[in-house]
């Protein structure tokens, strides 16, 4: 493999939404991804446990209060063409599980692969 035939990680502008924001219904977390998604890293740090989506459908797994999320689907693969991905239309949304948050913010960062020459 050339080294211009490399993959490297990219991570695309932080995504964020503020505590008054979060609803008691879905809300997305910034902007869809709008590229294929290796790695998601969210993190919660408003001062309530949050539900979260990858699409705002459905409830999908819990966002303690404090705490992150890494979803590492595809990272490890060496081929752009190739491997799991989450599609480009990837958009977090979360929503409180009763108590809406009076402070702090949701942060997403969607990572993406290139190769070098990009």
């Amino acid at each position: 493999m050339a080294a211009n035939d490399t993959l490297r990680m990219i991570a695309l502008t932080l995504r964020s939404l503020g505590f008054a924001s979060v609803g008691g219904t879905m809300t997305a977390v910034g902007a869809a991804a709008g590229d294929a998604v290796r790695l998601i890293n969210i993190t919660n740090l408003t001062n309530q446990h949050l539900i979260g989506s990858l699409y705002g459908t459905r409830d999908e797994f819990i966002l303690p209060s404090g705490s992150g999320m890494l979803l590492d689907v595809c990272t490890n693969k060496t081929n752009v063409a190739a491997g799991f991905y989450l599609n480009a239309a990837t958009r977090i949304h979360v929503r409180h599980t009763g108590v809406a948050p009076i402070s702090g913010d949701v942060y997403v960062t969607y990572w993406v692969g290139a190769n070098n020459n990009e």
